[in-house]
C-alpha cells in the first residue's frame, strides 16, 4: 500500500535507453492526474506525515493519504531519531523524485473510510458493468511479441498475452492496440522476466 514514485533518475533512465519521451518530466502530470491525495491532519503530521502539497493530485482516481493508525505509536520519532543518528536526513517529500533520507511514505487508501485504494477500486469497479468492457480470468504466464515486418526476428512490441485459464488450458489472447502491464511491484517483474526481458533464471 505504500505509495512513492521512485527517483527521478530511474525514470530519466528509461529515455536514455531509448524510450523517447520517457522520463520524468514528461511523466509527472499523469502522477498528479492519477492521484487523489489527503492532506495529513495535524496529529498525522506530527507523526511524521508531511507533505509539499505541489507534489500531490488532488482529483484523480487513486486515493492517498496516511492512516489514522499512524499517531499511533512511539515509531516515527524513535525512527527519526535513529536515522539521525547515522547521518540521513529527513526528506519531507520522498514523491517529489528523491527518495534518499528517512521519510514516513503515503499509502494508497482512503484515510477517512480507512479502505485501500487498488487498481481494482480506483479504476474497475465504476465501470465493471460496461456492456463493452470484458473481464477474462486467468494468470498471465508471459506477454507475447510480434515479429519485426522487415525480418523474422522477434520484435520489442507486444502483441498479447499468454495466460492459465480456470480450467488449466494455455490460451493465447491477441491486443488489437496494446497491452498493458499493471500486476504491480511483485508480479510485474515476474511476468516480464517470464516473457524474455530481465534476468532469465
Amino acid at each position: 500500500m505504500t505509495y512513492i514514485r521512485g527517483d527521478k533518475a530511474q525514470f530519466d533512465a528509461w529515455e536514455s535507453l531509448g524510450n523517447l519521451g520517457w522520463n520524468w518530466d514528461t511523466l509527472y502530470p499523469y502522477f498528479l492526474q492519477a492521484e487523489r491525495f489527503t492532506a495529513p491532519s495535524a496529529a498525522q503530521a506530527a507523526a511524521g506525515g508531511a507533505y509539499d502539497p505541489a507534489t500531490h493530485g488532488e482529483a484523480g482516481h487513486v486515493h492517498t493519504g496516511f492512516p489514522f493508525s499512524l499517531v499511533n505509536g512511539s515509531f516515527y520519532n524513535l525512527s527519526a531519531d535513529t536515522w539521525a543518528a547515522l547521518g540521513y536526513e529527513r526528506n519531507e517529500e520522498p514523491n517529489a523524485g528523491s527518495v534518499g533520507g528517512f521519510s514516513v511514505w503515503p499509502q494508497t487508501l482512503d484515510r477517512d473510510q480507512n479502505t485501500r485504494f487498488d487498481a481494482a477500486r480506483a479504476y474497475y469497479y465504476a465501470v465493471e458493468d460496461r456492456p463493452n468492457l470484458t473481464l477474462i480470468k486467468g494468470t498471465v504466464k508471459r506477454i507475447l511479441w510480434g515479429n519485426s515486418a522487415e525480418t523474422e526476428e522477434t520484435s520489442s512490441i507486444a502483441e498479447g498475452v499468454e495466460y492459465v485459464a480456470p480450467d488449466g488450458k494455455i490460451v493465447k489472447a491477441k491486443a488489437a492496440k496494446e497491452v498493458i502491464l499493471s500486476a504491480g511491484a511483485l508480479r510485474s517483474p515476474l511476468i516480464l522476466e517470464g516473457s524474455g526481458v530481465g534476468n532469465p533464471k
